[in-house]
């Protein structure tokens, strides 16, 4: 089959997808193809925090997801120089569910390549457009790690800008990016002229296995650094993910209140 009808018929396939989770800005339905390794990483599916591909279980290599990921378009890219942002929107604060952000990666000056590259997926082969760069990153990538804090599952997004018309003081703008904690991405593109240039976008879970500790026990424990909230709506939980289980424990006002009432009864009985 020829690559653009693969191409095509990859991007029909998954045009039912949203890219970016209900709520982050600025958004995009225009998915953004991401690879760790062998293992897709695309529209909400969860990660394993401790996943390898199979040659990394020879000992090859690391965690697959501490390295940059491969990533790209399912249709051709028009512009002249893109940037990718990656970003943690569940980040735990003093102040649950209120969650703040993490930037994990801001690279600029990325060029489309010429040739498209097909990727071998665990589901399913992919041809994809991908872009490549020599430029220094405004922040270079860092990978998950979410703490044994609330939530314990963390949304990480990627959004890929056409800055192919940045002006100076927009480039200089996106230098914000390089703070990292309590980043605000819809805010530095805005500043940038950019917030409408975004052309697509992804993302995808990673779970820490808990138990979750308290917040006052745990504040060094949390692998990125708290911040106000940024980009989507807060909750004790994030939404739109494509697995993992809601909680089922019961609460510890729960439990007292029945163990009171059963005292009671108890009590009453006995007269």
């Amino acid at each position: 089959m020829h690559q653009s009808t693969v191409a095509l018929l990859v991007s029909n396939a998954l045009v039912a997808w949203a890219a970016t989770p209900s709520g982050f800005q600025p958004a995009s339905n225009v998915d953004l193809i991401v690879a760790y390794g062998d293992q897709s990483a695309l529209n909400g599916v969860d990660l394993a925090k401790s996943h390898y591909t199979t040659s990394e279980r020879l000992g090859l290599t690391g965690l697959v997801t501490q390295q940059e990921p491969t990533f790209g378009t399912t249709e051709p890219l028009t512009g002249k120089s893109y940037a990718i942002i990656m970003v943690d929107v569940d980040i735990p604060t003093n102040n649950p569910p209120q969650t703040g952000t993490f930037l994990h990666w801001a690279q600029t000056d990325l060029t489309p390549v010429a040739q498209t590259t097909t990727v071998k997926l665990n589901d399913g082969e992919r041809t994809i457009h991908t872009l490549t760069t020599n430029a220094a990153a405004i922040a270079d990538y860092k990978g998950p790690s979410p703490p044994a804090r609330v939530p314990l599952t963390h949304r990480y997004i990627e959004i890929l800008v056409d800055t192919s018309d940045i002006t100076a003081e927009g480039t200089a703008a996106l230098q914000a990016l390089s703070t990292r904690g309590g980043v605000q991405v819809n805010d530095v593109l805005t500043q940038a002229g950019l917030a409408n240039k975004v052309v697509a976008g992804n993302f995808f879970t990673v779970t820490n296995p808990g138990p979750a500790a308290n917040a006052a026990n745990s504040r060094k424990d949390n692998s990125s650094s708290t911040a106000p909230t940024g980009g989507v709506t807060p909750s004790a939980r994030p939404t739109n993910i494509s697995m993992g289980q809601k909680s089922t424990g019961f609460s510890t006002t729960t439990v007292l209140s029945a163990a009171a009432a059963g005292l009671l009864a108890l009590f009453a009985s006995s007269f």
